[in-house]
């Protein structure tokens, strides 16, 4: 062990147990990388980082490194005090588990790297599983005059993904097999007023201290990391609090760091919980909003069972979002309005050829919609063969017999794994402007 690491991480201790709270375990090699896991500890409960041998053999001379070390090791010690340490609540009202899962891996084919986070939306309990991508000009600029910003930067960048609604939640054992990508933002963009923050406190203070807990229960509320997210400050968060403690709203400790609900707040939970079922309700479902669905599915009610139900689940694990009349309609839908908007919107439609397809007027109308769309050259029309051969196609009707298809008789995953295909070439052609 050469001189200068030894002495980063003794100087690493004494900076992060400088006022006897937190308590450092000796570092552990990560297998493979040039970097050490290290568990910081306090209140029985604890936190994991990791450092390379780099950062802590510069650590001794490093006057930046020392100065980042000791923001993170105090911002450690409060968040320990929360009851949940890894819980953060969101601007646009989701409160969420954030696990990150070291170490940072090489991204291939990119000048990146990537670190796993699972996230959990603490109401219900659905997860949404993603790779966080830190891009080497971020590494060499960003991140390398503070080694510690990268775990604020890498929760404050999920927040931001939840409040635009770049990741979805699936039931745990629902959720697809490919992570969802998420880019890393160094610094928030938010930018809130002072009522946006007054109401980020109090439903932060609703989640993460009384649905947490009880009306006792309390919550740092002048964190950091919060101040980053939302482009203000932890004075501007803790002057926040105080107005809202005035008015009864919360009930602050002596130090006006951590709060816990209000008798003001506390009779009025059930309105904040109504506005945010409500704001829910309001949401979009897929195809309502002309960016929320990929995939309509045209098909024969006969080949539902059969096929087309096991498809519409195999592509949703996937995280397609997927038009499908089990999925998307509701007692009361307008059943040709829904079709005509699920049309009209969707990226392709994928249209499951059979012979109860073709003896169908309903789906030569579904199927005419999609063709009217097509134009430039520009198909929508994934066709599946489904119990037809290339001559039966041909019979009912030779326009699609033309065209590229895959059948069901190659399996299921061939399927899904062409409608991926499709997906991902359309993605890849929108970026390179064909």
């Amino acid at each position: 062990m050469d001189r200068d690491f030894r002495q980063g991480i003794e100087r690493l201790t004494e900076i992060v147990e400088r006022h006897g709270v937190l308590k450092l375990s000796a570092p552990e090699a990560i297998p493979g990388r040039m970097a050490f896991y290290f568990i910081a500890r306090a209140y029985e409960k604890e936190w994991l980082f990791t450092l390379t041998r780099e950062a802590l053999s510069d650590l001794p001379a490093m006057k930046t490194y020392q100065q980042g070390a000791d923001r993170f090791a105090r911002s450690l010690e409060n968040r320990l005090r929360n009851k949940f340490p890894n819980q953060f609540f969101c601007a646009s009202g989701a409160p969420v588990t954030v696990e990150i899962e070291w170490p940072l891996q090489p991204l291939a084919n990119r000048a990146a790297s990537y670190v796993r986070v699972s996230v959990t939306d603490s109401r219900d309990a659905r997860v949404a599983l993603c790779y966080v991508v830190i891009t080497h000009q971020q590494s060499v600029f960003d991140l390398k005059e503070d080694p510690f910003l990268i775990q604020e930067s890498i929760v404050n960048s999920i927040r931001l993904a939840v409040d635009g609604g770049k990741v979805k939640f699936y039931p745990e054992a629902a959720h697809p097999v490919e992570l969802q990508e998420v880019m890393l933002t160094v610094k928030g963009s938010i930018e809130a007023d002072s009522d946006s923050i007054d109401n980020f406190i109090r439903e932060k203070v609703i989640w993460l201290g009384f649905r947490a807990g009880d009306a006792s229960n309390t919550v740092w509320i002048s964190d950091p990391w919060d101040a980053s997210y939302l482009r203000t400050s932890p004075a501007e968060l803790k002057r926040a609090g105080q107005v809202l403690n005035a008015r009864s709203e919360l009930q602050l400790d002596e130090t006006h760091e951590f709060a816990s609900i209000g008798r003001e707040l506390l009779s009025r939970v059930r309105d904040f919980e109504r506005g945010r079922q409500r704001e829910k309700q309001r949401a979009p479902r897929y195809g309502e909003d002309g960016g929320q669905l990929d995939v309509f599915i045209s098909h024969a009610s006969e080949d539902k069972d059969s096929f087309v139900r096991p498809l519409a689940e195999a592509l949703t694990k996937r995280g397609v979002r997927v038009w499908f009349d089990e999925y998307s309609l509701k007692l009361g839908d307008s059943l040709t309005r829904s079709i005509d908007q699920a049309l009209s919107r969707a990226k392709f439609g994928v249209v499951v050829l059979s012979p109860a397809f073709f003896s169908k007027e309903w789906t030569q109308k579904e199927l005419g919609g999609l063709v009217s769309r097509e134009s430039d050259g520009h198909k929508i029309i994934l066709p599946i063969w489904h119990n037809l051969s290339s001559g039966d196609v041909r019979a009912y009707s030779p326009t699609l017999s033309d065209r590229f298809a895959v059948s069901s008789a190659e399996g299921l995953t061939r399927v899904v794994d062409k409608v991926m295909e499709a997906l991902r070439n359309q993605i890849k052609d929108a970026g390179t402007g064909q």
